[in-house]
Parts: structure tokens; sequence; C-alpha cells
């Protein structure tokens, strides 16, 4: 299961993956960073991935598109939720 966040934004895939990616540059030396830069016929998509380097591992992804000729950018923020302790571990 994931925790999920949708919306909209009029910021490009680009510029939100850019801001995202570099905000957490400044904050956190101990992240783990992925990027995807995907344009298939013309939708532009971006995947963002952050996780942590400690254990329990946190991680939440970025996800931007915008469709050719379109000035809003679809967004989803994601995250996994944590893996429920079992009684008998």
């Amino acid at each position: 299961m994931k925790i999920v966040q949708t919306g909209t934004s009029s910021l490009t895939p680009e510029q939100l993956a850019d801001n995202w990616e570099s905000a957490t540059v400044v904050k956190e030396k101990n992240l783990s960073r992925g990027r995807n830069n995907l344009n298939v016929n013309g939708k532009i998509t971006r995947i963002l991935s952050l996780s942590t380097q400690t254990d329990p591992v946190e991680k939440v992804e970025l996800e931007a598109s915008r469709e050719p000729n379109s000035k809003v950018t679809q967004v989803e923020i994601s995250s996994p939720l944590p893996k429920p302790k079992i009684a008998s571990e």
C-alpha cells in the first residue's frame, strides 16, 4: 500500500523535478536519488525517487507528467506505508 497525494501545477515536469531535487540536496546529504526523464509521443514525464540510507529505509517518489500542448502538469507524490510489525517477528 502507498500513501498518495495528487494534484496539478503550472510548472513543467522538469521544473518540478529540478526544484524538488535541489531542495533535498541542500537539506539532506544522506539521501539516495534516482531520476527518470521520459518523453513518449510528446508526453513529458519526470520521476524522482528519494530514499534514506539508514534503516529503516524511507522512500518518496514524485511523478510529474504533461501532455503535449498542455499548460497543466499532473503531479503524484507517493510513499509506501511501513510494513506492519507482526507479533511473531
